[in-house]
């Protein structure tokens, strides 16, 4: 099923665990298809910033089975050693931010990714030239997703009306946005967007028409300004342009507001904001699958 694995390290560095060439072989993995899932829900934001988290996700385990080939017991060892030292959590500095990342290609080309912890569970020799070598990776969150980011636009180019980067319904009066984008989440499970609004785009709101969810934002804002809502950890930070500052701005959303994601499938995303003359809107997401 699968073609290769690798792990990505917390400084973004690239490690083969399936090169033959360099005498590492996939033995076995086990952990790729789901087992029981709690879906995350009924995240509400407060004023203050806090929010619930209506249940919980089960963390995934994923063991991978290596077998390690060297023309000396030496290199044998030192391929070991070298492999328990890229994959030590002594390599993340900061544990509330980065993590390690298992990556599986399967046969026919799809990348799936999953974040989180290894732990090398077992070495056995079997012999002077020949190791077995069993991870363990930790996943608090259990969906694997798809490396490559997702994104759909809208945005009212100054002084030459309505101009769309990809294709959906929008109407416009004056300078004000009032109109829909239509993302689509292929993936197996909703999934919670980062959605950016530049400005000049005053005071926007965000509807989920297929979820019934909005987040409502009061604050103005010039060109080269912007508000970032990050829909996953639950902040709604504002960019001034003028003084390069970032700051949160969580207290500026209606009291009807929600942290929402996107449902699977096609989603209406209903979006209206002030004097746009120049303003635009992106959303970003990663589709999440519940098996490779």
């Amino acid at each position: 099923m699968l073609s290769d694995v690798y792990a990505i390290a917390p400084d973004e560095t690239l490690i083969k665990l399936t090169d033959r060439e360099a005498g590492f072989y996939l033995l076995s993995a086990a952990g790729l298809s789901m087992r029981d899932v709690h879906p995350v829900v009924g995240r509400v934001p407060y004023m203050d910033g806090a929010r619930l988290r209506g249940s919980y996700v089960a963390e995934r385990k994923v063991a991978v089975a290596l077998g390690i080939v060297k023309s000396t017991p030496g290199a044998l060892q030192e391929a070991v050693a070298a492999l328990q030292s890229q994959l030590s959590p002594k390599r993340i500095v900061d544990p509330t931010s980065q993590h390690f990342t298992l990556r599986v290609v399967t046969l026919d080309g799809r990348v799936r990714d999953i974040d989180g912890l290894f732990t090398l569970a077992d070495v056995q020799y079997d012999g002077p030239y020949y190791a077995r070598v069993s991870l363990t990776f930790h996943a608090p969150e259990p969906f694997w997703y798809d490396p490559d980011q997702h994104q759909e636009s809208l945005s009212l180019p100054a002084g030459t009306g309505a101009g769309f980067p990809l294709s959906f319904s929008v109407s416009f009066a004056s300078t004000t946005i009032d109109g829909h984008i239509y993302p689509v989440n292929s993936g197996d499970v909703e999934v919670w967007p980062v959605i950016r609004v530049t400005g000049p785009a005053d005071n926007p709101a965000l509807t989920n028409v297929t979820t019934g969810k909005k987040m409502e934002i009061t604050q103005t804002q010039d060109a080269g300004d912007y508000i970032e809502t990050d829909m996953e950890n639950g902040t709604v930070m504002f960019y001034d342009a003028s003084v390069g500052t970032l700051t949160s701005i969580l207290k500026n959303i209606s009291a009807a507001s929600e942290f929402w994601s996107l449902a699977v499938g096609e989603n209406d995303i209903h979006v209206t904001a002030e004097n746009a003359s120049g303003g635009s809107i992106t959303l970003s997401w990663y589709d999440k699958f519940v098996g490779v």
